[in-house]
């Protein structure tokens, strides 16, 4: 009986001793994505005079996330690229088409994006904090036709994170229309 507990205590210490093994290292971050939103900004005039930064998380397809930033800053310069040289920043310039219609792009994730471009929260009527005009909030909706995307989506903007704001995206290849409403007036 005593060599059975001697065995198990051993047994037991041996696999305690192990050190629990480290998770798979995570893939390196291009940096020819960086590079390329750098690129871009010198190109329009602006060099990077902060850090340049890609949301990984963002990522969706041949689309990347970029913004300029300092620690414990805010980023600024937000921008989407995709590697075939279309471009999407905070206006109503931009391929807005080739974005919102790029492969599996969902509702939900065109409206992570969008508040990322626009340096908002986006929320919806399952997750939206203490908003006012709550009941006006209606899901994301994303929707193709023939040559015209429509993305519309509600976006909280600092510093009246309490006052939704629904957008609206009617993009063509050629041209797109953003439309902003406040809750507030609808």
């Amino acid at each position: 009986m005593v060599s059975m507990l001697v065995t198990v205590l051993l047994v037991g210490a041996a696999h305690s001793a192990v050190a629990p093994p480290t998770p798979p290292e995570r893939g390196t971050i291009s940096t020819s994505d960086t590079a390329r939103y750098v690129a871009w900004m010198v190109k329009q005039g602006t060099p990077i005079v902060d850090v340049a930064h890609e949301n990984v998380a963002l990522r969706h397809g041949e689309w990347g996330y970029f913004s300029q930033r300092r620690e414990h800053q805010s980023p600024r310069d937000m921008a989407a690229l995709d590697r075939s040289g279309h471009v999407v920043v905070p206006s109503d310039t931009g391929n807005w088409h080739a974005l919102l219609s790029s492969p599996d792009l969902t509702a939900a994730g065109a409206l992570q994006r969008v508040a990322f471009l626009y340096r908002a929260s986006g929320i919806d009527p399952f997750s939206a904090p203490k908003v006012s005009n709550r009941e006006k909030v209606t899901a994301p909706t994303l929707t193709a036709s023939a040559d015209v995307v429509t993305f519309q989506g509600w976006l909280l903007f600092p510093p009246n994170m309490g006052d939704p704001v629904r957008l609206t995206v009617i993009a063509a290849p050629s041209n797109t229309k953003l439309v902003f409403d406040s809750a507030k007036k609808l």
